[in-house]
């Protein structure tokens, strides 16, 4: 079988409502994963930053197999190349308090971007 050139798939996803150190926590698990492999694991996590993490890395599995569309790429030769979570808006809602005093809640958002490859990363 001959060597398919290097192959990319990127998926973002945006204004995702879960905190970007939460996330970033979960998704520096599985850098340098195969996808098959990371999309065993996460199944059984529990949680939403899962779901989400899931769903990013099978959407950039997808990418890149659209791109080499007529000739099958399966998981086991896709690896995560990167994983990267940025800090979105931060939501500041008022949080009334004892002895009418008030605090600030803030819900911080995120976003994630995922690189896979079919080419095996450095160790």
């Amino acid at each position: 079988m001959e060597k398919l050139s290097v192959v990319e798939g990127i998926a973002r996803q945006r204004y995702l409502r879960v905190s970007p150190r939460k996330l970033h926590k979960l998704a520096k698990q599985f850098v340098g994963k195969r996808v098959d492999e990371a999309l065993s694991m996460l199944e059984h996590f529990p949680g939403k930053r899962a779901t989400i993490l899931y769903k990013a890395i099978k959407s950039a599995a997808a990418n890149a197999r659209q791109k080499v569309a007529p000739d099958p790429l399966p998981d086991e030769e896709l690896y995560i190349h990167q994983l990267k979570v940025d800090r979105a808006l931060i939501l500041k809602r008022w949080e009334f308090r004892a002895r009418g005093r008030a605090d600030i809640r803030r819900t911080r958002w995120s976003h994630l971007t995922v690189k896979v490859s079919n080419e095996e990363p450095e160790t």
